[in-house]
């Protein structure tokens, strides 16, 4: 009975070789290949795929040189849906950044998509490109912003109006990049906290009191300049020293976080009036009641006059 066993498994051993050869040419990017940080990148390829992996996905995947540092000369793969409309809100804001003019562009089939992927790769635009590997392990690439072809950043960024986007699209932008949600929000913390996760608005932490771990210790005091492109700070302790680091080592200060921390444990409360999306609108609506052990609440909507039961984390706080 084993040699029988043996034999089926050498029988299908050609077959199953050939199929996790194609699952790992298919997920490339999957653990992060560069660390994790900010790449001058130039698009050179690209590719429409079937995955390979349990989970079936239909996605384009555009190839990124690293064309400076010590990274020079290697690739960055990035993936983008072309499934749902989510998807696609996501390439459209791709490709914007990469100094595309959607508004007038029409897409009809594959085919088009194509062959705007490949005018991109015939004007050899270059981008800043930032990578960060979530929990699952999986390396998020982010487009910055576009690079003109004299190595000077475009004058022209885009401005997103997150105040088009409904509670639900909020939420989900936020846990794409990882941003961690407060338990009770309201639309206008969800922009507050998109808007200060953008890589332009890093300017914005001039003057602010950040604190900064050294080695062993802790310093606190307050960034008196930035400089994005190699995403280092200078700062000038509360004891009138000056040092300089990584942005991303920067921390909130303690007052920071102890608000943050209030209103983490601010609850949704019976009575309160808040914003549940309901068929894919924003609806506002009274809690009825709280069910802590379901994790859920049921809501009476203001149109049309009906009780509904929503989990608490799809719950916000009406403005």
């Amino acid at each position: 009975m084993a040699k029988k066993r043996f034999q089926q498994t050498k029988a299908n051993i050609k077959k199953m070789w050939k199929a996790a050869k194609q699952q790992v040419e298919d997920v490339p990017d999957f653990l992060a290949a560069l660390e994790d940080g900010r790449y001058l990148a130039q698009l050179t390829d690209y590719s429409i795929k079937d995955s390979a992996t349990e989970r079936a996905w239909h996605y384009m995947e555009w190839t990124w040189e690293v064309v400076e540092g010590d990274s020079e000369g290697e690739n960055i793969y990035k993936r983008i849906g072309l499934e749902t409309e989510d998807n696609l809100a996501f390439l459209i804001r791709d490709l914007n950044r990469l100094g595309v003019e959607t508004d007038a562009l029409e897409i009809n089939d594959e085919d088009d998509l194509e062959e705007v992927t490949k005018e991109l790769i015939e004007q050899k635009v270059q981008a800043r490109l930032r990578l960060k590997t979530n929990d699952a392990g999986y390396q998020n690439v982010w487009i910055d912003k576009l690079i003109a072809k004299e190595g000077e950043e475009s004058e022209e960024k885009e401005e997103i109006d997150y105040s088009e986007m409904s509670l639900g699209h909020l939420k989900k932008e936020c846990k794409e990049r990882d941003i961690d949600l407060p338990k009770k929000l309201n639309k206008k913390k969800l922009i507050a906290l998109l808007e200060e996760e953008e890589p332009e608005e890093k300017a914005d932490l001039v003057g602010k009191t950040m604190g900064f771990k050294k080695g062993k210790r802790m310093l606190v005091g307050k960034i008196l300049s930035v400089d994005e492109d190699k995403g280092t700070f200078k700062m000038k302790t509360d004891i009138g020293k000056k040092v300089t680091g990584e942005i991303d080592d920067l921390e909130k200060s303690e007052e920071e976080e102890e608000e943050e921390e209030e209103e983490k444990t601010a609850e949704i409360e019976v009575g309160d009036d808040v914003v549940v999306d309901y068929k894919g609108k924003d609806v506002t609506a009274i809690v009825k009641s709280i069910d802590t052990d379901e994790n859920e609440a049921t809501v009476l909507l203001s149109k049309p006059k009906r009780k509904i039961t929503v989990p608490l984390d799809e719950i916000y706080m009406e403005e």
